[in-house]
């Protein structure tokens, strides 16, 4: 699998192994990424959901409590359509890392031990 994988996947994998990440603090940090497109929400989302279907990272929606559950696929399009009108266009500079740490559309993301594993192989072949 990590022949197919694009940069933006490279990236968000590396990020990730950090620790978890909300969507619109993995979207800036992308954006700041000197070697990578400034892809659109929609191109983001789609790189991200494909990784995700892979089983290397999963999605958590954050709940009016405070809790999460697991985001569904019918999830995906309300938060696209959100995080669009927030996000694209902008340069990253005019995003406030402390807008996106609070991103009140609520996607997260972590890596899981399948990416994990993955990450570990990708790093070999950078050595």
């Amino acid at each position: 699998m990590n022949r197919k994988l694009t940069e933006m996947q490279r990236e968000a994998l590396d990020l990730l192994m950090n620790a978890p990440s909300s969507f619109a603090a993995l979207y800036r940090t992308m954006l700041q990424e000197p070697t990578l497109a400034r892809p659109g929400v929609k191109l983001a989302l789609a790189d991200l959901r494909a990784i995700g279907d892979a089983g290397l990272i999963e999605f958590a929606l954050v709940l009016p409590n405070g809790g999460y559950r697991r985001a569904h696929a019918d999830d995906f399009d309300r938060v696209q359509a959100e995080y669009s009108v927030w996000l694209d266009g902008r340069a990253p500079a005019s995003i406030p890392v402390d807008e996106t740490s609070l991103d009140e559309v609520g996607l997260w993301m972590q890596i899981t031990e399948t990416g994990r594993a993955l990450w570990n192989t990708l790093e070999d072949e950078r050595d």
